[in-house]
């Protein structure tokens, strides 16, 4: 008793001194001291870094919502009820140094999230220097786990991309005329465009014609010639037209024309979902017909789907970090009758998908390190090898990437199938 009084007279000292102004310091020090959420109680936090507000909160949300579908059904780790603490990044990276610095004084075992490169990387030097472990779920830039032992990513990376896409476009749609459009000024996408590029120059594609040539043959000391018809296979190179729109898009007419008079027929797009739907607008205004724009993973959502139904001449296919055909795993299945469940919608957002995974990979991380202690937990995610999950197999290499197919996939029917799979080497 004579502790607790003790307290209370720190605590009414502490907000005297802070002027009543920092609500979060007295919810810090009443969750340490005085609630079942502080230093000793039988809770174990991770926190949730996303965006609920903003241009991608729709995104956020999308995460949210599998971490929560895990949460639901993992509610417990070391014998310990597990406590999600949620901060909004509100989209922008200023609001998220503030929000994971609020996440950070809650002392979580591991944070997940956030949303978007550029937050991610804001919010990785917090990380580093507390020593929490985190798992971004969508980030890609390589950036945000290259110099983070403290970071994780549950996606492939940028990089990965551009290989898996230009390999596509080339060995799948044999195509030997290609160009990858991204937004002028938009540094982001540059290693997606370098390493497409740089994938399309070492490829070929192979054409067999029949030809019918002369044979002859020694028969009974006589020479004797026949016509025999043969395949010939003839290698093309692959040319790649790199083209770049304004961001206010002036340009854009301009730039399809372009590509109508170049004969490529298959673009890359580097470049946001909403740039991407323009542009696909456009194509389709102008009767530029039988294209197949190919799409970063970010534009892998119902929004795509919708997209897809009002265009006629145009097929869009979608990098994606999980092929929900062929997945047998039990978290895959253990996902999907959760999530149908409770929204009951076939397609789910990979973003959903991989959220889950980032929950159960913390999970797991605990568990084996036995402890909530950062270094330890960080150190047991590190050791991640062949992790079964509902978004595919999972094992980290040393910056924190997953070695994960890439799978590419159109819309048929109204759903999103699986046509072509990168192996990572």
């Amino acid at each position: 008793m004579k502790i607790k009084k003790l307290l209370m007279v720190i605590l009414i000292t502490v907000c005297m001194v802070a002027g009543l102004s920092g609500c979060a310091t007295y919810d810090n020090f009443k969750d340490t001291f005085f609630t079942d959420k502080g230093a000793g109680a039988d809770t174990i936090k991770i926190g949730v870094l996303e965006p609920t507000t903003g241009e991608n909160s729709s995104y956020g949300k999308a995460e949210i919502r599998g971490i929560e579908i895990a949460h639901k059904l993992h509610g417990k780790v070391l014998g310990k009820k597990v406590e999600l603490v949620y901060e909004d990044t509100q989209s922008s990276i200023y609001t998220t140094q503030s929000a994971i610095q609020n996440i950070l004084e809650k002392k979580p075992a591991v944070v997940l999230g956030t949303y978007g490169d550029a937050c991610s990387l804001a919010a990785g030097e917090y990380l580093r220097d507390a020593k929490v472990p985190g798992i971004t779920i969508s980030a890609t830039n390589p950036l945000v786990t290259e110099n983070n032992e403290y970071y994780f990513r549950t996606s492939f990376s940028e990089a990965i991309q551009g290989y898996a896409t230009a390999e596509y476009a080339v060995k799948s749609l044999n195509q030997n005329k290609v160009a990858v459009v991204s937004v002028e000024g938009d540094d982001t996408v540059s290693d997606m465009v370098n390493n497409f590029t740089r994938k399309c120059k070492g490829l070929y594609t192979v054409t067999k014609t029949k030809k019918v040539v002369k044979v002859t043959k020694k028969v009974k000391k006589k020479k004797v010639t026949t016509k025999q018809t043969i395949t010939v296979a003839e290698k093309h190179p692959v040319t790649c037209q790199e083209i770049q729109i304004k961001q206010d898009g002036s340009d854009l007419d301009a730039c399809i024309e372009q590509i109508r008079k170049s004969g490529v027929r298959t673009i890359f797009m580097a470049t946001s979902f909403d740039s991407g739907k323009t542009f696909a607008g456009e194509l389709d205004r102008l009767k530029v017909n039988g294209v197949t724009l190919i799409g970063p993973k970010e534009w892998h959502n119902n929004k795509l789907l919708s997209l897809q139904s009002g265009l006629k001449g145009i097929k869009i296919a979608v990098a994606s970090d999980f092929n929900g055909e062929t997945a047998e795993t039990k978290n895959y299945k253990e996902f999907t009758e959760a999530y149908q469940k409770k929204y009951g919608n076939k397609n789910q957002d990979q973003g959903t998908v991989m959220a889950y995974d980032a929950y159960m990979l913390a999970i797991e991380a605990i568990e084996k390190a036995g402890s909530t202690d950062g270094a330890k937990v960080r150190d047991a995610l590190a050791k991640t090898r062949d992790y079964s999950g509902a978004s595919g197999v999972i094992t980290f290499n040393k910056l924190g990437v997953p070695s994960k197919p890439v799978n590419i996939d159109v819309i048929k029917d109204g759903a999103f199938k699986t046509v072509y799979v990168y192996k990572v080497k």
